[in-house]
């Protein structure tokens, strides 16, 4: 994603930017169409920090705080969606954890009882930015059309994710979907070289 791991590449520096960035850009409405957001360590779940020094809690205060800024903003209330993933469960295997967030998902506590995979989130943004041929495993996977009511056109995506700079597949979700939309990644630079 940065040339080689160049954090001076041009392509990357008007395209992955600072998550200071992102309330002005969303207080703006000056949003790309997809939007790739991810905690630095201390707020991703993953290591317990100073000064709450509960990984959870850390965690939790951080979405709270995004989220507000997300849900109050014009791009989200437009026809946005917003995707909390992990990319572990509890067990090496899963479960794994998702939740969606959007006035067009079926809301009212809907859980779904399909098996999802990573690769179904993919195959989901890959069809909302028709972006052609599916990759990986997204060929094969079930989209995620089963958590929205009927929709002409999903305006905006927002996707968190936890463990981020663990997982690679998100990496070929930024790089499948850039591609066709104008996209922005917000996060410490840490997380944009993450293994692939």
């Amino acid at each position: 994603m940065t040339g080689t791991n160049n954090l001076a590449y041009p392509y990357a520096i008007p395209h992955i930017r600072p998550y200071t960035e992102l309330a002005a850009d969303l207080a703006s409405n000056n949003v790309a169409r997809y939007n790739f957001i991810t905690p630095n360590q201390c707020d991703d779940m993953h290591d317990s920090c100073p000064p709450l020094n509960d990984r959870t809690f850390q965690g939790d205060s951080w979405l709270a705080t995004a989220l507000s800024q997300i849900t109050n903003s014009e791009a989200y209330q437009n026809n946005g969606a917003i995707f909390i993933l992990w990319d572990e469960g509890q067990t090496c295997d899963g479960p794994i954890g998702m939740i969606v967030l959007s006035r067009l998902a079926k809301g009212g506590g809907y859980a779904s009882t399909n098996y999802y995979t990573h690769s179904s989130t993919l195959r989901t943004l890959q069809e909302i930015f028709e972006v052609a041929p599916f990759l990986g495993d997204a060929a094969n996977a079930a989209n995620l059309s089963d958590l929205f009511t009927p929709v002409d056109r999903i305006s905006t995506i927002i996707l968190s994710s936890f463990f981020a700079r663990r997982m690679g597949g998100f990496n070929s979700i930024f790089s499948a979907c850039h591609r066709a939309a104008q996209t922005l990644f917000y996060g410490p630079p840490i997380c944009v070289i993450g293994a692939a």
